[in-house]
């Protein structure tokens, strides 16, 4: 049976569908991803899919809102995700999304993890520890411990070349 929009509140933040029996208050992306105006008529399947989507909207937006305030690793994402208690499903299509927007990079990550321990000067092993720990593949991690002897070996020849144009 299809239940038509009776009235529709939009608020700062989230946007009030009212039908004759109930109502449910959703993302403004939401409202206007489905188009939702009065007296339209949707059934109980429309209502849900629209709840469904909305609750995605609701995780992907406080996982870039996480993502806005500090790095996250996907395993650090998926733990805080998991501490919402976001199904499986949905966190495949976040993390999907934040990969494909390239607003989630475990490489990047890495290598600028990497450079921040090293500058607090630890060494490859305990960086290496430090970063299986947050879930860090190890192909990444082979190539911020690589980026790092680089860095190093620029960085000290940069000084050698310094220490000789100053004795000469």
């Amino acid at each position: 049976m299809k239940q038509a929009i009776v009235d529709i509140h939009i608020l700062k933040e989230k946007v009030v569908i009212y039908f004759a029996d109930n109502h449910f208050a959703i993302t403004p992306n939401t409202y206007t991803e489905f188009n939702l105006y009065l007296n339209k008529k949707l059934d109980e399947h429309e209502i849900n899919k629209i709840k469904r989507f909305d609750e995605y909207q609701k995780h992907l937006n406080y996982a870039i809102n996480l993502l806005s305030q500090y790095a996250y690793t996907h395993k650090k994402l998926t733990d805080k995700l998991n501490k919402r208690n976001v199904d499986i499903n949905t966190q495949k299509k976040i993390m999907a999304y934040l990969d494909e927007h390239k607003l989630l990079d475990d490489h990047a990550f890495a290598a600028n993890y990497a450079l921040t321990l090293l500058s607090r000067h630890q060494g490859p092993l305990l960086i290496k520890k430090r970063l299986m720990e947050l879930g860090i593949n190890d192909s990444d991690i082979a190539y911020a411990i690589n980026n790092l002897k680089e860095k190093n070996l620029n960085e000290a020849l940069s000084n050698y070349l310094k220490r000789l144009d100053q004795q000469y």
